[in-house]
């Protein structure tokens, strides 16, 4: 005798189709509302931390949500650091993929996320969104004091954190404007037998001058004023560098370039940094040979600041300035 299973019915099956397919949904991170947008981690779940200084690699998956086949022509990001692939361009109605996603971690400290988008070379299909986070435990973190702030803390506005690079421009009587103050941190899990201690700031330019103070075992101060705050300055672009040595094991020399433009007409005008962006790093340093896409922006107390990519942070003073907060001596 020939014993079958009854058939579903077709309501049922439906049913249990859509049942599959959003559980699907959740296990490739993808919203209910867009099947097209999909997080990694999906939602809720547990975030990967990493080493500042080693890479963050994930193998994301992702499908076509549309219905019918594409091939997937090109990958965007809001970050020109990262290493995009993927294992299949071509998809056909709700096959699924692998993205591989590599960034590495340079300057780079506690809360890290990108998006990606993945086009279609159909122009009607939208295309995909994965959107990336995760954690980065840091060793020594570099970071700007903001002119209104007084507490030796990290800063709240991450604009202010994990800096790599300093931009002044001053006028060449104004050499007392010349003034940076940065706070080296590291956490409890990474302090140094001893303390975090800065040993020297190595510095070949005439323009600045540096001062050290440690605060405690877990944070220390490098303050940059001119080098004779009553001269007057040459007139002139400088492209410097300095470097800071710690007595860290894990981050013994912080390379930190330094910009310092003295022009008369300084504080008339305000730079369009997108014309004249700094220069790129040399491959290997930082995040490696990175463009930097940047626009000038203005706080509620008038103090011009540049907005960049993260994995490459610059701190710009313009005259006239707010001025800093009184620092311990």
């Amino acid at each position: 005798m020939d014993y079958r299973l009854p058939a579903l019915p077709l309501t049922i099956s439906i049913l249990v189709g859509i049942a599959l397919w959003g559980l699907s949904n959740i296990r490739l991170g993808a919203e209910e509302d867009d099947p097209g947008i999909f997080h990694y981690p999906p939602l809720g779940a547990e975030i990967t931390t990493v080493q500042e200084g080693e890479s963050f690699v994930a193998a994301i998956p992702i499908r076509n949500p549309n219905n019918r086949a594409g091939r997937i022509v090109r990958t965007d990001s809001t970050c020109v650091c990262n290493v995009l692939k993927t294992e299949h361009t071509f998809l056909l109605p709700g096959q699924e993929t692998i993205l591989h996603f590599d960034v590495a971690n340079e300057r780079t400290s506690g809360k890290a996320s990108q998006i990606v988008w993945l086009y279609f070379s159909d122009p009607e299909f939208d295309p995909l969104e994965v959107r990336i986070r995760w954690n980065v435990e840091p060793t020594v973190t570099v970071d700007v004091l903001p002119p209104n702030q007084r507490e030796m803390t990290r800063p709240e506005d991450p604009l202010w954190r994990d800096i790599g690079r300093l931009e002044s421009i001053e006028r060449p009587e104004d050499g007392r404007n010349l003034v940076k103050n940065l706070l080296l941190s590291t956490t409890p899990k990474q302090t140094p037998e001893g303390g975090l201690e800065v040993k020297e700031v190595l510095y070949e330019g005439s323009i600045w001058t540096f001062t050290i103070r440690r605060l405690n075992d877990q944070q220390s101060l490098v303050l940059l004023r001119a080098a004779d705050p009553e001269a007057v300055l040459p007139q002139g672009v400088f492209e410097e560098t300095f470097t800071i040595r710690t007595n860290h094991p894990r981050k013994p020399e912080i390379v930190m370039e330094l910009g310092t433009k003295i022009d008369p007409e300084a504080g008339r005008q305000v730079d369009n940094p997108l014309l004249n962006p700094p220069p790129c790093a040399e491959p290997g340093h930082g995040q490696g040979n990175v463009a930097i896409a940047a626009h000038a922006a203005i706080n509620a107390n008038d103090h011009p600041r540049w907005m960049i990519d993260h994995a490459r942070r610059s701190s710009l003073t313009l005259s006239p300035r707010d001025r800093l907060p009184t620092l311990p001596r």
